[in-house]
């Protein structure tokens, strides 16, 4: 991981555990970068991005989908936040996610693939669109990979066409580029990219909007969601964009600002980090809706970190819905449940209230699972399909908390 820079004088409580968890550009893995034996059984695919890094494997040897071609729309250009100039090239559609008819059976739609530019980089992206784009506006996910991960990789492993379709949505996966970070993880870790403008998280937002304005996209239900790093990424996002993001959802991730998460847990306090969450929201502050899945044998990120972040998102929302930490947002949860998925896996869920008992925060707890995506695709690394179906929970939890 890359070293975190002290922060300010002010809080030099922070700047000494900056310091204690510098580990050097060796751990740029970040995270994402799990040892095989965190992976799932089945998951021992060959190919993916053939990156390997400190002893660890990953990518997955297995794309998937059909073989349709995609629709070759092209976008027209949009400003991506604060400033940053868009550029919008529209190719054919990739051949991830999906599944394949039978007989005469209509082939499923493809991605569409485009590019963004903006804070000096162009980076890829593809776009599902709904299976009919008239009608009300319709909801749009954007999806973040995990680190060794590519775009179609991570939309086979998380049936990304399938929550196109049976969500009437829209769903957006960008694509990190290997300039960036070799290993195509997302830089959450980055004080550049932990802010709203000026690095990853102003360069996301900006494929989002630039997403926005190539269908009929209903902008109060825009969501991020995301796996491993591109969970951890998310947060960021839901922190430092929540005037465009409704709602987020983290798999395997890590609180805002919450490094290390990989070997420990961060050690700063909950009011700490929950004054990291409000700083990052400025003047656009508000009550961000989170789902946070985490599996309890994950040997990548510590399961410690899920509940880490549930209770930074708790306290930060204790802060922003009447100026002061009161709890007035409580921080123990309205009701618990649990179950067991088709496959086999036990889980604990635990729901949390915001103000007027809606849900705010909710919490999966699959126990067994490791680094991986829950419910996924056979045969993908980080990928668990004994795990209950993250993709239609999330999906599920984002679509009842629009943006007012």
């Amino acid at each position: 991981m890359i070293a975190t820079p002290a922060r300010p004088a002010f809080r030099l409580a922070r700047v000494a555990r900056a310091a204690s968890i510098t580990l050097g550009a060796c751990l740029l893995v970040s995270l994402g970068c799990s040892s095989a034996s965190d992976a799932p059984a089945g998951a021992a695919g060959s190919g993916g991005s053939g990156a390997t890094g400190g002893g660890d494997t990953g990518g997955s040897g297995d794309t998937g989908g059909s073989s349709a071609t995609g629709g070759g729309g092209t976008g027209g250009d949009s400003t991506g936040g604060s400033g940053a100039t868009a550029g919008s090239s529209g190719t054919g559609g990739s051949s991830t996610g999906g599944t394949g008819g039978e007989g005469d059976a209509a082939a499923p739609q493809a991605f569409e693939s485009y590019t963004y530019t903006g804070v000096g980089r162009t980076l890829t992206w593809l776009l599902r669109r709904p299976a009919d784009e008239s009608g009300p506006p319709k909801p749009l996910y954007l999806a973040l990979h995990g680190c060794y991960e590519t775009a179609d990789e991570f939309a086979a492993i998380a049936h990304l066409a399938d929550l196109s379709d049976a969500h009437d949505a829209y769903v957006v996966v960008p694509e990190q580029d290997t300039a960036a970070n070799p290993l195509r993880c997302w830089n959450w870790f980055d004080p550049a990219s932990q802010q709203r403008t000026g690095g990853e998280a102003e360069i996301l937002a900006g494929i989002a909007q630039q997403a926005m304005t190539m269908g009929s996209v209903n902008a109060h239900a825009v969501h991020v969601f995301g796996l491993s790093a591109g969970a951890a990424m998310a947060v960021v996002l839901a922190a430092t964009w929540p005037d465009l993001f409704a709602s987020a959802g983290s798999v395997s991730g890590c609180p805002y600002r919450g490094t290390p998460c990989l070997q420990t847990p961060s050690s700063a306090s909950i009011a700490e980090l929950a004054q990291d969450v409000t700083q990052a929201m400025g003047s656009h502050a508000r009550l961000v809706p989170l789902i946070v899945f985490q599996g309890d044998a994950d040997s990548t990120v510590p399961p410690q970190n899920a509940q880490l972040l549930v209770d930074q998102w708790l306290a930060a929302a204790d802060l922003i819905d009447d100026g002061a930490s009161n709890g007035s947002v409580g921080a123990s949860p309205s009701s618990t449940s649990s179950g067991t998925s088709p496959g086999g896996r036990d889980y604990d869920i635990a729901t949390y209230a915001g103000p007027g008992g809606k849900s705010l925060v909710e919490r999966w707890l699959i126990h067994g699972g490791g680094h991986a995506w829950p419910g996924g695709a056979a045969n993908h690394a980080y990928s668990d399909p004994a795990g209950p179906d993250a993709t239609e929970a999330i999906a599920s939890f984002l679509d009842a908390h629009e943006q007012p």
